[in-house]
């Protein structure tokens, strides 16, 4: 899986588990704090578990805890189908499909918005200036100013969510007791061992 901080999207993700799809929808949901909605404000702040999302019979997504607010950290979303030999999960690692939407509308907005006003330059009225060299100059700046502003938003977002991708990958492989394709079962990156808690409700 190729990560890149600099990039929206981590990679793709395929993985082969030898269980059923109805045992890794069960060990998932053992393993995580359910919460469907990401971007609710406590979504981050309910459970104790490291690991948040939601698993169900053809799909998850998950989401590693932070004790903070990154709209740019990844997740990783895939589908589970039933094999041959067990479950193949496949999907992808990225910024949620939602922060994408919003970046392509604010980015918009600002060229539409920062250029009419760059173009069109000072108002008048009558025939007569009536905005001071000063404005002239934030007109002229506000473009670029707003759009280094968010390239510079989204690179240090991602950069925060470098270690993410390969986190939600080890979390799932161990949780599945899933393998890469084509090659050997990596070893977790450090910090990435997961405890899988018995559901309370079971005992």
């Amino acid at each position: 899986m190729r990560i890149s901080e600099h990039s929206f999207e981590d990679g793709d993700v395929v993985v082969t588990s030898p269980l059923s799809p109805a045992e890794c929808r069960a060990r998932l949901e053992a393993a995580i704090d359910h919460e469907r909605h990401p971007f609710l404000p406590l979504s981050s702040w309910r459970g104790r578990r490291p690991v948040v999302g939601s698993a169900t019979a053809d799909s998850l997504i998950l989401w590693k805890r932070i004790g903070y607010r990154n709209g740019f950290q990844s997740f990783l979303m895939a589908t589970m189908r039933a094999g041959e030999d067990g479950t193949l999960i496949r999907g992808r690692c990225g910024v949620h499909p939602w922060v994408r939407i919003w970046l392509w509308i604010w980015f918009g907005g600002v060229i539409l918005i920062g250029g009419a006003v760059t173009i069109l330059g000072p108002a008048k009225a009558g025939g007569a200036e009536v905005r001071s060299p000063e404005s002239r100059w934030l007109g002229t700046l506000l473009l670029p100013g707003m759009l280094l502003f968010g390239y510079l938003l989204v690179r240090f977002g991602r950069y925060l969510a470098r270690d993410d991708g390969r986190y939600l990958v080890d979390f799932l492989l161990q949780t599945v007791q899933g393998l890469l394709p084509d090659e050997a079962r990596p070893q977790p990156a450090a910090g990435t061992t997961h405890h899988v808690e018995p559901d309370p409700k079971s005992r």
